[in-house]
């Protein structure tokens, strides 16, 4: 349903911090410029900019309040454009594409990108290509997050291994950016001496402890209730004692942390409050009061990780069903006993149903991987790659053009400097140099411009190459699956992810909503909408 009309020229930009700004164009003020500019270009009145100060490289839509104050705006029809400068800084995340695209079609806002060589977002037309191409372009933005990731925490690394602070909050301290000190929290830190010296001297439990502080009204850096497990947390942290670790996890119930690829050192930008020797006289005391003492295993993994956990629905009432897992012991005709192990996904609704509210999660899976092996292998991929290449080479050939446009004005310039030049040797007026050597200036600087256009148009010219790799990568990535029942529990529930968008279950009819456009056999043409439909019927379901 549109409940917008093509002759509303109201729009809203949308300028995000990127968390490497390498250069220039990636920073805040440069965006809201030439997002300005493409709303004068269009005719566009800007109502509202939005800017969002944080980076947003690994948040979802509900943690980005930005963003859910532009699709409130789209939904309330306050706003008919959205301006951004590239695609990435709206979208990253395969999840968010189906969800935003689905509210552009409702509403019929419409997405522009200030960035030229960016691929326009048709929303108003069935242009299943142009979907596609930009399913494909988020999936790579979604790889260069986990890239981002990566370099991000190897910087991290660097700087842990040399000792210095790379986040991280105590209670008691703080981190004064000017003097690169942990500095003492009045208050605060009397707080954390009090505990230490409670549980090593006084025989305090951390429950105890928890307990008399609450009664004190004492609160936590949060200003919230002590609970044993902050108590414990405190007493755990080898910071006080002036040693920064980074990279240590604990895995296990009470165990000791376990060092990760991590750092520890003795640091001087930290005034310890205990010493090295009381700090593991406090560990050794938690060790010989716990129950079950560090390093013993929990409970055995379930073997089963629900790989649909989160997508399947009750067809009936429409809940979402929860994974459930545990043993049956039967008894057999001899007396014997016998164990049977089951996975399950179950309808908790506590309405009759006129159907049976659980299923065999494991049948359902590879039910589901063998529907979505059937529909990849429809795919005629030479037909979608000749059409995507298409799409791809007008995109090139946009960008090449701009290119030449910005060289011609280049050597257009350059002429006007040597004439300039000429002119100055031909003269000794002293107002005549200043005039020239002024123009002479704005020139050089106009070319300089120019230039740096054209090297961000070659950078641009280089990601379009990449993004024909891209595409030839997905249509891989597809036909691997028909290989899943070789693959481990991670990768099979990587390709639910990326590939099944909801499961709804009503008795022996399975629903499936796929993410992504693919061929329909019978019109042997292209779906017209991003998801598709898949029905299964599973023989005897319940158990």
């Amino acid at each position: 349903m549109v409940i917008c009309g093509d002759d509303n020229k109201r729009a809203a930009l949308l300028i995000r911090r990127s968390i490497e700004e390498r250069d220039e164009r990636e920073s805040l003020s440069y965006q809201k410029e030439m997002c300005l500019k493409k709303a004068e270009s269009e005719g566009l009145d800007v109502i509202e900019t939005i800017v969002e100060e944080k980076s947003a490289y690994n948040l979802s839509i509900e943690k980005r309040p930005a963003l859910q104050k532009i699709l409130n705006m789209m939904m309330d029809n306050k706003i008919d454009y959205l301006i951004c400068w590239q695609k990435s800084r709206l979208i990253r995340d395969i999840g968010d594409e189906a969800i935003i695209t689905a509210l552009l079609i409702e509403t019929g806002c419409q997405v522009l990108f200030a960035d030229s060589s960016e691929l326009p977002m048709d929303t108003k037309e069935d242009n299943d290509v142009n979907r596609l191409l930009h399913m494909i372009k988020t999936w790579s933005d979604q790889a260069e997050v986990s890239k981002l990731r990566a370099r991000i925490k190897q910087h991290l690394r660097t700087r842990a291994s040399l000792g210095k602070y790379v986040g991280g909050t105590y209670t008691g301290y703080e981190w004064n950016k000017h003097t690169k000190q942990m500095v003492q929290i009045p208050g605060e830190i009397d707080i954390v001496k009090r505990i230490f010296h409670l549980y090593l001297y006084t025989g305090y439990s951390a429950k105890q402890i928890a307990q008399l502080l609450n009664e004190e009204g004492m609160k936590t850096k949060k200003q919230k209730k002590f609970y044993p497990y902050t108590v414990v947390s405190i007493l755990q942290s080898k910071i006080y004692c002036g040693y920064y670790r980074w990279g240590y996890t604990t895995s296990k119930r009470r165990a000791a942390p376990e060092k990760a690829e991590g750092y520890e050192h003795h640091v001087d930008w930290i005034k310890p409050i205990i010493t090295l020797e009381e700090w593991n006289r406090v560990q050794n005391i938690m060790i010989s009061r716990s129950g079950k003492k560090r390093g013993e295993s929990n409970n055995q993994i379930p073997k089963s990780s629900f790989l649909l956990s989160g997508k399947i629905y009750c067809g009936f009432c429409g809940n979402k069903m929860h994974g459930r897992n545990g043993t049956t012991i039967y008894t057999r005709k001899d007396g014997r006993k016998t164990v049977s192990e089951y996975f399950r996904y179950v309808c908790n609704s506590l309405n009759p149903h006129p159907v049976p509210k659980r299923v065999d999660s494991q049948k359902l899976d590879y039910q589901i991987f063998v529907s979505l092996v059937h529909e990849v292998k429809k795919l005629d991929r030479n037909a979608l790659l000749e059409t995507v290449q298409s799409e791809l080479d007008n995109v090139f050939s946009e960008l090449v053009n701009e290119k030449k446009g910005y060289q011609v004005q280049i050597e257009k310039h350059q002429k006007a400097i040597e004439n300039l030049l000429i002119n100055v040797e031909k003269t000794t007026d002293l107002d005549l140099l200043t005039i020239y050597g002024d123009r002479i200036k704005v020139k050089k600087n106009e070319v300089g411009d120019y230039r740096k256009r054209v090297r961000f148009i070659e950078d641009r010219l280089k990601k379009v190459e990449i993004n024909q790799k891209d595409l030839e990568e997905f249509l891989v990535y597809l036909g691997t699956i028909e290989q899943f029942e070789t693959f481990n529990q991670e990768r099979k529930k990587l390709y639910m992810d990326n590939l099944v968008d909801q499961v709804v279950l009503n008795g022996d009819k399975v629903e499936i909503k796929l993410k992504w456009d693919l061929i329909d056999q019978t019109l042997n043409e292209v779906v017209t909408s991003i998801n598709m439909d898949v029905n299964l019927k599973i023989d005897n379901p319940a158990i």
